[in-house]
């Protein structure tokens, strides 16, 4: 239970992130970040990494019309079933680390 009432918060915050301004979304999430856990840190940190070796840029894009699409994209997934369970995406992120290791 207490798995998907995180899911709906991080939920909400991504319609209230697609309505937001850039520095709002910049504001939120530094805050965020500021009182999150070691473990959501590892995972952001992740996902920074990873992006940028995809992209070659130290930066996500910010443009609103960027944020919006990946807010979309994720809601599709969501909507069409693609979900997973903290057990399965725990594994997915170990698999992941392994196969950025062996690079």
């Amino acid at each position: 239970m207490a798995g998907m009432f995180r899911f709906l918060k991080m939920i909400n915050f991504v319609l209230k992130w697609c309505a937001m301004r850039t520095t709002d979304i910049r504001k939120e999430i530094h805050e965020y970040i500021d009182r999150a856990d070691e473990r959501f840190l590892r995972l952001v940190h992740s996902m920074m990494k990873s992006e940028k070796k995809e992209t070659g840029s130290d930066l996500f894009s910010t443009t609103d019309e960027d944020m919006i699409k990946r807010a979309e994209a994720s809601l599709s997934s969501i909507a069409e079933g693609k979900t997973r369970d903290i057990k399965a995406f725990k594994k997915a992120v170990d698999s992941w680390k392994k196969q950025q290791l062996t690079r």
